[in-house]
């Protein structure tokens, strides 16, 4: 049985409640990006982004620079409308359950997003002893997973990745660690079960119970 040292969420889809205005600000930048599809569904966000990030809306015929330049308008967008994303209430309150120096956020949107998230979410603490590795940093998320298990004297097979999106898998399984892809995000679970992940949970419940399972978080919702 694996057991999990250290547990990497990302933040989008998994933690935070934002496709809906992901998908609104894509729209909206469509005035800049016109060769980028519509986004209004899981099975949308599937087709935008069917494997890494970047990679993917080269299909659109973005350079790295148009790429580039896109993302870092969605991901102000998103940080300008903080106020409006929401937790999913079973996933904030797992994390409140957790020791915060047994997971890290690793995501592409800025830290000052996750915390004001975060900060409004998590039952009855501060978030101050998070960690969050986000797009600030401008490193790719396999370094952060080095960055976390050289941090935490970890090795792959005691960290854990929690995505919500088939680019999760992908940045995990090049770093070498276990993924968990969660159905509630951004890409359909069905969609998802087509990769290789070491985990697929439907609910937060579910993802709670592999926790405890795997990584000592306590004990299973009713």
């Amino acid at each position: 049985m694996a057991r999990y040292e250290h547990v990497a969420f990302d933040f989008d889809g998994v933690v935070a409640d934002s496709a809906a205005v992901c998908a609104d600000e894509i729209n909206r930048l469509r005035a800049h990006f016109p060769t980028i599809p519509e986004v209004h569904s899981q099975d949308d966000f599937a087709f935008i982004y069917p494997g890494p990030l970047r990679t993917s809306l080269r299909r659109f015929g973005l350079s790295d620079k148009g790429v580039s330049d896109f993302f870092d308008r969605h991901s102000a967008r998103m940080m300008s409308r903080a106020r409006e994303l929401k937790p999913f209430v079973p996933v904030a309150k797992i994390l409140g359950e957790m020791d915060p120096t047994r997971f890290t956020i690793v995501t592409s949107s800025y830290s000052a997003t996750v915390r004001d998230v975060l900060s409004r979410s998590i039952p009855g603490g501060s978030v101050d002893d998070i960690s969050i590795l986000g797009r600030e940093l401008k490193m790719k998320k396999s370094a952060k997973f080095q960055r976390i298990m050289t941090e935490n004297n970890l090795r792959p097979a005691q960290l854990l990745k929690i995505g919500d999106m088939v680019s999760d898998v992908l940045y995990a399984a090049d770093a070498g660690i276990d993924c968990a892809a969660v159905g509630w995000g951004y890409h359909p679970l069905r969609y998802l079960k087509a990769f290789d992940a070491r985990h697929f949970v439907s609910s937060p419940n579910d993802l709670r119970n592999l926790l405890r399972k795997h990584a000592k978080i306590g004990e299973p919702y009713v």
